[in-house]
């Protein structure tokens, strides 16, 4: 009997060690199902990006991104900035595919790991995919000017003399 219990307790303790050196892939990590991508090149990150194009098969729906501005960061993260605040999520890209991964909707209809980058420069970026109907689905992010660039926020204190 004493036999029984020892090996009880021996293979309830290896079992134990064996589910908590298990480590869960978190699905906003940047390396999430997406281990082959290669960090973004600098054209692909920084600056805001409005999407100017997201079309589900024949329909139009790039009005629903409409009050969205990205920031697509060199670590892998994304922030998606509305009226509404922000929402954090994941990107990653390589020359070939690209995975983009946020959890609220609108923007959970982004979510896919298997893009296909069709053209990616310093001021677009276009995706495309298919769904589970078989329908594609295509996206494209353009780099907006910094708000700093179009409107002047304030006056250097040299240039006060000059605009009185």
């Amino acid at each position: 009997m004493k036999t029984l219990k020892n090996k009880f307790w021996a293979l309830l303790l290896i079992g134990s060690v064996a589910l908590l050196s298990c480590k869960k892939e978190d699905p906003m990590s940047p390396t999430a199902s997406f281990n082959t991508a290669t960090p973004q090149t600098p054209a692909a990150t920084m600056n805001d990006w409005k999407i100017t194009n997201y079309k589900v098969g024949e329909v139009v729906r790039t009005n629903i991104f409409a009050d969205y501005m990205f920031k697509l960061n060199d670590d892998g993260t994304a922030e998606a900035y509305s009226d509404n605040g922000k929402e954090k999520g994941v990107w990653l890209i390589n020359e070939k595919k690209a995975n983009i991964q946020f959890t609220m909707d609108p923007l959970i209809q982004l979510t896919r790991d298997n893009w296909d980058v069709l053209m990616m420069s310093n001021s677009d970026i276009k995706l495309e995919s298919k769904n589970t109907k078989d329908e594609v689905v295509s996206l494209t992010f353009h780099r907006s000017k910094k708000i700093q660039e179009i409107i002047p926020i304030m006056a250097m204190p040299d240039q006060i003399n000059s605009i009185e």
